[in-house]
Protein backbone atom coordinates (compact mmCIF):
# COMPACT_ATOMS: atom_id res chain seq x y z
CA UNK A 1 0.00 0.00 0.00
CA UNK A 2 1.43 3.46 -1.05
CA UNK A 3 0.85 6.06 1.63
CA UNK A 4 1.42 9.66 0.72
CA UNK A 5 1.75 11.63 4.21
CA UNK A 6 1.11 15.19 3.71
CA UNK A 7 0.03 15.14 0.21
CA UNK A 8 0.03 18.44 -1.96
CA UNK A 9 -1.50 18.90 -5.38
CA UNK A 10 1.39 17.73 -7.11
CA UNK A 11 1.84 14.56 -5.56
CA UNK A 12 -2.01 13.63 -5.01
CA UNK A 13 -2.97 10.53 -7.49
CA UNK A 14 -6.49 11.19 -7.09
CA UNK A 15 -8.55 12.79 -10.50
CA UNK A 16 -11.19 15.10 -9.78
CA UNK A 17 -15.16 14.11 -9.22
CA UNK A 18 -13.83 10.72 -8.40
CA UNK A 19 -15.66 9.05 -5.57
CA UNK A 20 -12.99 8.34 -2.63
CA UNK A 21 -13.11 7.00 0.87
CA UNK A 22 -12.59 9.73 3.95
CA UNK A 23 -12.13 9.86 7.41
CA UNK A 24 -11.73 12.38 9.84
CA UNK A 25 -8.37 12.67 11.49
CA UNK A 26 -9.20 14.30 14.92
CA UNK A 27 -5.63 14.25 16.38
CA UNK A 28 -4.24 16.44 12.97
CA UNK A 29 -7.56 18.27 13.58
CA UNK A 30 -6.56 19.75 16.92
CA UNK A 31 -3.19 19.64 16.77
CA UNK A 32 -2.82 23.49 15.96
CA UNK A 33 -4.53 24.16 19.22
CA UNK A 34 -1.72 22.55 21.34
CA UNK A 35 -3.52 21.82 23.83
CA UNK A 36 -3.28 18.81 26.03
CA UNK A 37 -6.90 18.37 26.91
CA UNK A 38 -8.17 19.14 23.73
CA UNK A 39 -5.93 16.28 21.75
CA UNK A 40 -7.10 14.18 24.71
CA UNK A 41 -10.61 14.63 23.47
CA UNK A 42 -10.19 14.36 20.19
CA UNK A 43 -8.65 10.74 20.32
CA UNK A 44 -11.38 9.45 22.05
CA UNK A 45 -13.65 10.36 19.14
CA UNK A 46 -14.94 7.22 17.58
CA UNK A 47 -14.95 8.42 13.70
CA UNK A 48 -15.82 6.08 10.82
CA UNK A 49 -14.96 6.02 6.75
CA UNK A 50 -17.51 7.61 4.68
CA UNK A 51 -17.93 7.92 0.56
CA UNK A 52 -17.25 11.16 -0.64
CA UNK A 53 -16.81 12.76 -4.30
CA UNK A 54 -13.95 14.47 -4.47
CA UNK A 55 -14.74 17.70 -6.24
CA UNK A 56 -12.23 20.91 -6.07
CA UNK A 57 -9.52 22.67 -4.49
CA UNK A 58 -10.25 25.76 -2.17
CA UNK A 59 -8.02 28.49 -0.95
CA UNK A 60 -4.87 26.29 -2.32
CA UNK A 61 -1.79 27.20 0.48
CA UNK A 62 1.75 26.88 -0.16
CA UNK A 63 3.84 25.04 2.32
CA UNK A 64 7.50 25.66 2.46
CA UNK A 65 7.57 22.61 5.13
CA UNK A 66 5.92 20.61 2.41
CA UNK A 67 7.39 22.17 -0.71
CA UNK A 68 3.83 22.68 -2.26
CA UNK A 69 0.07 23.18 -1.91
CA UNK A 70 -1.41 21.58 0.53
CA UNK A 71 -4.81 19.77 -0.24
CA UNK A 72 -7.80 21.77 0.32
CA UNK A 73 -10.61 20.67 -1.16
CA UNK A 74 -14.35 20.64 -1.04
CA UNK A 75 -15.94 17.15 -0.96
CA UNK A 76 -19.65 15.92 -1.59
CA UNK A 77 -20.74 13.56 1.45
CA UNK A 78 -21.87 9.93 0.09
CA UNK A 79 -22.71 6.90 1.82
CA UNK A 80 -25.10 3.87 2.71
CA UNK A 81 -28.94 4.88 2.72
CA UNK A 82 -30.51 7.98 1.46
CA UNK A 83 -30.78 11.21 4.28
CA UNK A 84 -33.05 11.51 6.40
CA UNK A 85 -36.38 13.40 6.38
CA UNK A 86 -37.70 16.07 5.02
CA UNK A 87 -34.19 15.71 3.13
CA UNK A 88 -34.88 12.75 1.71
CA UNK A 89 -34.74 13.34 -1.73
CA UNK A 90 -31.75 15.59 -1.87
CA UNK A 91 -29.96 12.77 -3.17
CA UNK A 92 -28.39 10.86 -6.34
CA UNK A 93 -27.93 6.63 -6.21
CA UNK A 94 -24.87 5.03 -7.02
CA UNK A 95 -24.72 2.53 -9.55
CA UNK A 96 -25.17 -0.49 -8.43
CA UNK A 97 -27.87 0.96 -6.59
CA UNK A 98 -31.52 1.28 -7.44
CA UNK A 99 -33.06 4.40 -8.67
CA UNK A 100 -36.23 3.06 -7.63
CA UNK A 101 -35.47 3.41 -3.89
CA UNK A 102 -34.99 7.10 -5.06
CA UNK A 103 -38.15 9.15 -4.01
CA UNK A 104 -37.65 11.44 -7.33
CA UNK A 105 -36.51 7.85 -9.28
CA UNK A 106 -33.53 10.02 -10.40
CA UNK A 107 -30.62 8.06 -12.62
CA UNK A 108 -27.96 6.63 -11.32
CA UNK A 109 -24.39 8.04 -12.13
CA UNK A 110 -22.26 4.85 -12.83
CA UNK A 111 -18.22 4.67 -11.48
CA UNK A 112 -15.36 2.87 -13.62
CA UNK A 113 -14.71 0.65 -11.69
CA UNK A 114 -17.52 -0.38 -10.33
CA UNK A 115 -18.45 0.65 -6.76
CA UNK A 116 -18.58 -2.59 -5.09
CA UNK A 117 -21.47 -1.65 -2.93
CA UNK A 118 -25.15 -1.52 -3.91
CA UNK A 119 -26.91 0.97 -1.41
CA UNK A 120 -24.88 4.65 -1.63
CA UNK A 121 -26.24 7.76 -2.67
CA UNK A 122 -24.86 10.86 -2.83
CA UNK A 123 -26.14 13.52 -0.80
CA UNK A 124 -25.86 16.72 -2.71
CA UNK A 125 -26.81 19.07 0.41
CA UNK A 126 -23.94 17.83 2.51
CA UNK A 127 -20.54 19.73 1.41
CA UNK A 128 -17.52 20.33 3.16
CA UNK A 129 -13.72 21.81 2.43
CA UNK A 130 -11.25 20.08 4.47
CA UNK A 131 -7.72 19.33 4.63
CA UNK A 132 -6.35 16.25 3.60
CA UNK A 133 -3.43 15.10 5.93
CA UNK A 134 -2.60 11.82 3.92
CA UNK A 135 -3.72 9.37 1.05
CA UNK A 136 -3.49 5.54 1.11
CA UNK A 137 -3.44 4.18 -1.92
CA UNK A 138 -3.99 0.38 -1.35
CA UNK A 139 -3.62 -0.95 -4.83
CA UNK A 140 -3.96 0.35 -8.63
CA UNK A 141 -7.42 1.96 -8.20
CA UNK A 142 -7.44 5.62 -7.91
CA UNK A 143 -10.65 6.42 -7.02
CA UNK A 144 -14.29 5.40 -8.89
CA UNK A 145 -14.33 7.76 -11.53
CA UNK A 146 -17.55 9.70 -13.14
CA UNK A 147 -18.56 9.84 -16.77
CA UNK A 148 -18.29 13.49 -18.07
CA UNK A 149 -21.80 12.95 -18.88
CA UNK A 150 -22.59 11.96 -14.99
CA UNK A 151 -20.47 14.52 -13.54
CA UNK A 152 -22.95 17.15 -15.34
CA UNK A 153 -25.37 15.09 -14.22
CA UNK A 154 -24.24 14.68 -10.56
CA UNK A 155 -23.77 19.25 -10.39
CA UNK A 156 -27.38 19.99 -11.97
CA UNK A 157 -28.85 17.67 -9.18
CA UNK A 158 -26.89 18.75 -6.82
CA UNK A 159 -27.57 23.02 -7.59
CA UNK A 160 -31.50 21.86 -7.82
CA UNK A 161 -31.27 20.45 -4.58
CA UNK A 162 -30.10 23.68 -3.18
CA UNK A 163 -32.52 25.86 -5.00
CA UNK A 164 -35.84 23.29 -3.89
CA UNK A 165 -34.89 22.69 -0.26
CA UNK A 166 -33.03 25.60 0.52
CA UNK A 167 -35.64 26.54 3.20
CA UNK A 168 -35.49 23.19 4.86
CA UNK A 169 -31.73 23.40 4.89
CA UNK A 170 -31.88 26.60 6.73
CA UNK A 171 -34.10 25.36 9.11
CA UNK A 172 -31.89 22.37 9.57
CA UNK A 173 -28.59 25.03 10.26
CA UNK A 174 -30.59 27.50 12.62
CA UNK A 175 -31.93 24.09 14.70
CA UNK A 176 -28.05 22.96 14.61
CA UNK A 177 -26.21 26.49 15.59
CA UNK A 178 -29.39 26.96 18.09
CA UNK A 179 -28.34 23.47 19.63
CA UNK A 180 -24.34 23.90 19.54
CA UNK A 181 -23.70 27.72 20.39
CA UNK A 182 -21.32 27.76 17.35
CA UNK A 183 -21.74 30.16 14.74
CA UNK A 184 -19.73 27.82 11.56
CA UNK A 185 -21.85 26.26 9.47
CA UNK A 186 -21.44 22.16 10.02
CA UNK A 187 -18.30 21.09 8.09
CA UNK A 188 -16.50 24.57 7.83
CA UNK A 189 -15.83 27.79 9.02
CA UNK A 190 -18.52 29.69 7.94
CA UNK A 191 -17.31 28.82 4.24
CA UNK A 192 -19.28 30.11 1.12
CA UNK A 193 -21.62 27.50 -0.64
CA UNK A 194 -20.45 27.63 -4.00
CA UNK A 195 -22.61 27.07 -7.28
CA UNK A 196 -19.70 27.96 -9.46
CA UNK A 197 -20.60 27.37 -13.16
CA UNK A 198 -20.97 23.72 -15.18
CA UNK A 199 -18.05 24.35 -17.00
CA UNK A 200 -15.65 24.45 -13.92
CA UNK A 201 -16.96 21.10 -12.67
CA UNK A 202 -17.05 19.44 -15.91
CA UNK A 203 -13.80 20.18 -17.13
CA UNK A 204 -10.79 18.37 -16.07
CA UNK A 205 -11.21 15.05 -15.37
CA UNK A 206 -7.32 13.99 -14.74
CA UNK A 207 -5.83 13.58 -11.85
CA UNK A 208 -5.86 16.42 -9.60
CA UNK A 209 -2.18 17.46 -10.76
CA UNK A 210 -2.59 18.19 -13.83
CA UNK A 211 -5.94 20.06 -13.49
CA UNK A 212 -3.97 22.19 -11.09
CA UNK A 213 -3.48 25.09 -13.36
CA UNK A 214 -7.46 25.17 -13.26
CA UNK A 215 -8.18 24.69 -9.72
CA UNK A 216 -5.98 27.18 -8.64
CA UNK A 217 -7.57 29.86 -6.96
CA UNK A 218 -5.31 30.87 -3.69
CA UNK A 219 -6.86 32.42 -0.56
CA UNK A 220 -5.20 35.43 1.02
CA UNK A 221 -5.90 34.81 4.47
CA UNK A 222 -6.45 38.16 6.39
CA UNK A 223 -5.32 37.98 10.16
CA UNK A 224 -7.04 39.72 12.36
CA UNK A 225 -4.99 41.39 15.58
CA UNK A 226 -8.17 40.20 17.96
CA UNK A 227 -7.28 36.08 16.32
CA UNK A 228 -4.41 35.55 18.48
CA UNK A 229 -5.70 31.99 19.33
CA UNK A 230 -4.86 29.24 17.32
CA UNK A 231 -8.27 27.51 15.03
CA UNK A 232 -9.32 24.45 14.28
CA UNK A 233 -8.68 22.91 10.98
CA UNK A 234 -10.42 19.96 10.15
CA UNK A 235 -8.29 17.42 8.35
CA UNK A 236 -9.42 13.83 6.75
CA UNK A 237 -7.84 10.93 5.61
CA UNK A 238 -8.23 9.41 2.23
CA UNK A 239 -8.22 5.86 0.76
CA UNK A 240 -8.17 5.93 -3.11
CA UNK A 241 -10.83 3.00 -2.66
CA UNK A 242 -13.02 1.12 -0.72
CA UNK A 243 -12.05 -2.20 0.95
CA UNK A 244 -14.08 -5.25 1.80
CA UNK A 245 -14.19 -4.97 5.53
CA UNK A 246 -15.01 -1.13 5.50
CA UNK A 247 -17.39 0.22 8.17
CA UNK A 248 -19.02 3.22 6.49
CA UNK A 249 -21.01 5.79 8.64
CA UNK A 250 -23.30 8.11 7.18
CA UNK A 251 -22.63 11.45 6.11
CA UNK A 252 -24.73 13.00 8.99
CA UNK A 253 -22.65 10.63 11.46
CA UNK A 254 -19.39 12.23 9.96
CA UNK A 255 -21.07 15.86 10.68
CA UNK A 256 -21.99 15.00 14.32
CA UNK A 257 -18.14 14.15 14.92
CA UNK A 258 -17.17 17.20 12.97
CA UNK A 259 -19.70 19.46 15.54
CA UNK A 260 -18.11 17.47 18.47
CA UNK A 261 -14.76 19.13 17.21
CA UNK A 262 -15.73 22.34 16.68
CA UNK A 263 -16.77 22.19 20.72
CA UNK A 264 -13.65 21.01 21.64
CA UNK A 265 -12.33 24.09 19.93
CA UNK A 266 -14.64 26.43 21.92
CA UNK A 267 -13.97 24.36 25.35
CA UNK A 268 -10.15 25.33 24.28
CA UNK A 269 -11.00 28.81 24.03
CA UNK A 270 -12.72 29.17 27.13
CA UNK A 271 -10.23 27.86 29.04
CA UNK A 272 -7.97 29.74 27.11
CA UNK A 273 -9.63 33.20 27.98
CA UNK A 274 -10.20 32.53 31.62
CA UNK A 275 -6.37 31.48 32.02
CA UNK A 276 -5.61 35.05 30.47
CA UNK A 277 -8.33 36.51 33.13
CA UNK A 278 -6.52 34.45 35.72
CA UNK A 279 -3.27 36.87 35.28
CA UNK A 280 -4.93 40.35 35.42
CA UNK A 281 -4.14 40.78 39.21
CA UNK A 282 -0.45 40.89 38.12
CA UNK A 283 -1.31 43.16 35.17
CA UNK A 284 -3.65 45.35 37.62
CA UNK A 285 -0.84 45.39 40.35
CA UNK A 286 2.00 46.54 37.52
CA UNK A 287 -0.15 49.37 36.42
CA UNK A 288 -0.40 50.40 40.02
CA UNK A 289 2.96 50.39 40.37
CA UNK A 290 3.56 52.33 36.96
CA UNK A 291 1.24 54.47 38.56
CA UNK A 292 2.60 55.57 42.10
CA UNK A 293 6.04 55.99 40.56
CA UNK A 294 4.49 58.77 37.81
CA UNK A 295 5.11 62.08 38.59
CA UNK A 296 1.69 64.41 39.21
CA UNK A 297 1.39 66.34 36.91
CA UNK A 298 -0.25 69.58 39.28
CA UNK A 299 2.80 69.29 41.25
CA UNK A 300 5.29 71.95 41.95
CA UNK A 301 2.79 74.30 39.57
CA UNK A 302 1.10 77.52 40.97
CA UNK A 303 -0.48 77.62 37.95
CA UNK A 304 -4.17 78.15 38.75
CA UNK A 305 -7.60 76.23 37.32
CA UNK A 306 -8.95 78.94 35.47
CA UNK A 307 -4.89 80.35 34.56
CA UNK A 308 -4.59 77.05 32.47
CA UNK A 309 -7.96 77.04 30.63
CA UNK A 310 -7.76 80.84 29.55
CA UNK A 311 -3.90 79.89 28.47
CA UNK A 312 -5.62 76.99 27.08
CA UNK A 313 -8.48 78.33 24.91
CA UNK A 314 -6.03 81.28 24.26
CA UNK A 315 -4.15 78.80 21.80
CA UNK A 316 -7.40 77.88 19.98
CA UNK A 317 -8.59 79.20 16.60
CA UNK A 318 -11.65 80.69 17.15
CA UNK A 319 -14.13 82.39 14.47
CA UNK A 320 -13.70 85.87 15.90
CA UNK A 321 -9.76 85.28 14.65
CA UNK A 322 -10.80 85.99 11.15
CA UNK A 323 -9.07 88.98 9.72
CA UNK A 324 -12.42 90.73 9.00
CA UNK A 325 -13.49 90.30 12.57
CA UNK A 326 -9.84 91.62 13.61
CA UNK A 327 -10.49 94.70 11.27
CA UNK A 328 -13.60 95.58 12.71
CA UNK A 329 -12.42 95.44 16.05
CA UNK A 330 -9.41 97.48 15.44
CA UNK A 331 -11.76 100.23 14.21
CA UNK A 332 -13.95 100.27 16.61
CA UNK A 333 -11.03 100.82 19.31
CA UNK A 334 -9.10 103.64 16.83
CA UNK A 335 -12.35 104.87 15.34
CA UNK A 336 -13.41 104.79 11.59
CA UNK A 337 -12.85 109.14 11.88
CA UNK A 338 -9.74 111.00 11.95
CA UNK A 339 -8.96 111.52 15.68
CA UNK A 340 -6.06 113.11 17.05
CA UNK A 341 -3.02 110.91 18.69
CA UNK A 342 -0.47 112.48 20.97
CA UNK A 343 2.45 110.78 22.42
CA UNK A 344 1.38 111.42 25.96
CA UNK A 345 -2.10 109.99 24.98
CA UNK A 346 -1.87 106.39 23.09
CA UNK A 347 -4.31 104.05 22.01
CA UNK A 348 -6.40 102.21 25.40
CA UNK A 349 -5.06 99.27 26.98
CA UNK A 350 -7.53 97.43 25.29
CA UNK A 351 -7.18 98.67 21.93
CA UNK A 352 -3.32 97.99 22.59
CA UNK A 353 -4.61 94.25 23.56
CA UNK A 354 -6.16 94.09 20.11
CA UNK A 355 -3.71 95.82 18.30
CA UNK A 356 -1.56 93.04 19.48
CA UNK A 357 -3.88 90.26 18.45
CA UNK A 358 -4.13 91.17 15.09
CA UNK A 359 -0.65 91.77 14.21
CA UNK A 360 -0.63 95.52 13.41
CA UNK A 361 2.08 97.75 14.68
CA UNK A 362 1.20 101.14 16.34
CA UNK A 363 2.88 104.97 16.14
CA UNK A 364 2.93 106.38 19.11
CA UNK A 365 6.20 108.33 18.74
CA UNK A 366 4.50 111.94 17.72
CA UNK A 367 1.21 113.13 16.72
CA UNK A 368 0.19 111.89 14.08
CA UNK A 369 -3.67 111.81 12.56
CA UNK A 370 -4.37 107.99 12.38
CA UNK A 371 -7.37 106.64 10.38
CA UNK A 372 -7.91 103.11 9.31
CA UNK A 373 -7.72 104.29 5.09
CA UNK A 374 -4.49 105.29 6.05
CA UNK A 375 -3.09 101.83 7.53
CA UNK A 376 -5.45 99.36 5.02
CA UNK A 377 -6.32 101.36 2.35
CA UNK A 378 -10.27 100.86 1.20
CA UNK A 379 -9.36 99.06 -2.19
CA UNK A 380 -6.92 96.56 0.43
CA UNK A 381 -9.81 96.45 2.80
CA UNK A 382 -12.21 95.63 0.16
CA UNK A 383 -10.32 93.04 -1.55
CA UNK A 384 -9.56 91.37 1.69
CA UNK A 385 -13.09 90.73 2.67
CA UNK A 386 -14.39 89.81 -1.12
CA UNK A 387 -11.67 87.11 -0.90
CA UNK A 388 -12.58 85.68 2.56
CA UNK A 389 -16.32 85.58 1.75
CA UNK A 390 -15.73 83.83 -1.45
CA UNK A 391 -13.45 81.20 0.65
CA UNK A 392 -16.07 80.69 2.94
CA UNK A 393 -18.56 80.35 0.51
CA UNK A 394 -16.71 78.01 -1.49
CA UNK A 395 -16.14 76.05 2.01
CA UNK A 396 -19.57 75.63 2.60
CA UNK A 397 -18.91 77.63 5.89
Amino acid sequence: MRVFEHPTTATNPVPRSSIVVIRLDPLASVASLNDEQATREAGALGVKKVLAVYQRHLGLEYSPEFKGFRIRAQFLLAGPGLPAAPLSAASLPISPASSSQDPDARAAVKTSPPLPRDDCYIHTLHSILVVVSRIYQPGNIVGYNLSEEDKMHMELTRMADHEIHSDALAERYADELSDSGSVAPVGSRAEPSLDDSISEHASGSGASGADFADDFHPQVQVVHPDEELPQLEVQVEMWTELLSDDDLGTPDEFNDVIGRLYEIEREYRNRAIIEELAKKPQTNAWLSKISAEAPDRDEGSSTSHDEREEREVGDLVLPEDAIEHRLEREAACIQTTELPVSSAQGPSDHCKSELRASSVPMFTERPVRVSVRARFPTSLVSWIRKTFSSLARSSGL
